[in-house]
């Protein structure tokens, strides 16, 4: 990354996050059988999810958005954006971790939380008898 463009990377990491539909379990199931890592992996299910941003409207928009300050960093336009959907990707890879290293820790938990509330309420019962 260019020194000139660090400003519009961080300007991307400071903006909304972006939509996506990404399976963080499936990510995590990813890791444990050895297909990479949480950061390769995570960088490049945000990458596809950033591809709608890559649309020339969308990129004039932006450019047209920040012309002065692309000016002022040395004017490659294309750099500038492309440095700033890098920092929305990396900040989406990040924001994402937690919950791939949760999937990790606890596999399948979102699925037997049900029976576990069920059990506690079984408890409760045979106790008030």
């Amino acid at each position: 990354m260019k020194t000139a463009y660090v400003f519009f990377y961080l300007q991307g990491r400071e903006d909304r996050l972006i939509k996506n539909d990404i399976d963080t379990d499936e990510i995590a199931e990813a890791v444990t059988a050895g297909k990479g890592s949480i950061h390769d992996l995570l960088v490049k299910a945000a990458a596809a999810a950033a591809e709608p941003l890559r649309v020339d409207r969308k990129k004039r928009t932006w450019i047209e958005d920040w012309e002065d300050e692309i000016k002022e960093a040395g004017g490659d336009s294309d750099e500038a954006y492309s440095t700033y959907l890098q920092g929305r990707i990396d900040e989406l890879a990040h924001a994402l971790d937690a919950d791939v290293v949760a999937a990790m820790v606890d596999p399948g938990e979102d699925e037997d939380d049900g029976d576990e509330e069920e059990e506690g309420e079984d408890d409760e019962e045979e106790g008030e008898d």
